[in-house]
């Protein structure tokens, strides 16, 4: 609903509030969106991370910024801001090739389809793909373009047999209390499956920007020994040791010490680090994010393309962050 609803004649008649305009609503959600920012800013406190998007829409380019911090052993994913961008990348050149490229695609996948129907008649090929499903693949004939559309036809029916692994796996991934450690378990079954995927779902993949901290957030998850260059990467993520846990470590250490003996040297047994709760409650998706453009895109109809980003931004916010 707009906000100069509430001076619609309609509107006032079928509601029992008291009128108000739109200049006073707009002054209200102002003075709230200030409150409630500064309870997520007390909750964030000092160490948190931030989550990020775009999406466009008539014409517009937004970019919705959000928190993602611990509350009460609760992860909370709160949204900092929604603001239109205009980025200078989004050209129409930029547009031309990424359609270039499509078609590109496009135009090879007869023959990698091909390819693959051969792969797939050769004998070992063949049982292992009767162990799944009843369908052969059929081979494109030159001479007849039906065959081709009957191999095309056939590929997509074995494929769906094979892409339900895959889509469980998505399914997965879009649900909130997925962790990184699912994530890297499913992904490392995935590359034993289907190595071709390890250039894209290996922990070293060009597409982490800080393998340092995913990795060992992982490792944290899962309880495995971080390495250095993991351990410094989560330096400020931990948290010191009780000193009641220190003294029994140095005592445990001087009866053993006795135990061996005075000449032999004293081992010094390392400490475990304890990190923040946050380090395994960070998502492993921009998923929230992009609810909440699936939230806007219901507001921004066609009808209201006229409404102002601050006002859109303050809805978005006031919506997500009730109080």
């Amino acid at each position: 609903m707009p906000v100069h609803e509430v001076e619609d004649r309609l509107a006032r008649s079928i509601s029992k509030l008291r009128p108000v305009i739109a200049k006073a609503v707009n002054k209200c959600m102002e003075g709230i969106a200030i409150e409630v920012g500064q309870k997520l800013g007390k909750e964030m406190g000092t160490l948190f991370a931030l989550m990020f998007d775009g999406w466009s829409h008539a014409g517009i380019h937004y970019v919705a910024l959000s928190a993602v911090n611990e509350t009460d052993d609760k992860l909370r994913v709160p949204p900092l801001g929604l603001s239109p961008l205009e980025d200078d990348s989004q050209t129409a050149d930029a547009r031309i090739k990424l359609f270039g490229n499509i078609l590109d695609v496009y135009h090879k996948t007869n023959d990698m389809v091909d390819n693959l129907m051969v792969e797939l008649r050769h004998e070992n090929n063949h049982a292992e793909l009767k162990k799944h499903t009843e369908l052969v693949p059929v081979k494109r004939n030159v001479t007849r373009w039906s065959s081709t559309f009957t191999m095309v036809q056939r590929y997509i029916r074995i494929r769906a047999e094979f892409e339900k692994k895959f889509e469980s796996i998505c399914k997965r991934l879009q649900r909130a209390d997925t962790c990184m450690g699912e994530v890297r378990t499913m992904y490392d079954a995935l590359i034993a499956e289907y190595p071709v995927m390890s250039e894209h779902l290996k922990s070293t993949a060009k597409i982490f920007n800080t393998p340092a901290i995913e990795t060992g957030g992982v490792k944290v998850i899962m309880g495995s020994t971080l390495s250095s260059a993991e351990a410094a990467a989560l330096k400020r993520f931990e948290l010191p040791q009780p000193a009641g846990k220190k003294r029994k470590e140095r005592e445990e250490d001087y009866a053993t010490m006795l135990l061996q003996g005075k000449e032999k040297k004293r081992k010094q047994t390392p400490s475990i680090a304890i990190y923040m709760p946050l380090v395994k409650m960070v998502p492993p998706t921009s998923n929230t994010v992009e609810r909440t453009f699936s939230q806007c895109k219901l507001v921004l109809t066609p009808q209201r393309r006229a409404m102002l980003p601050a006002n859109i931004e303050q809805l978005a916010f006031l919506r997500v962050n009730r109080i």
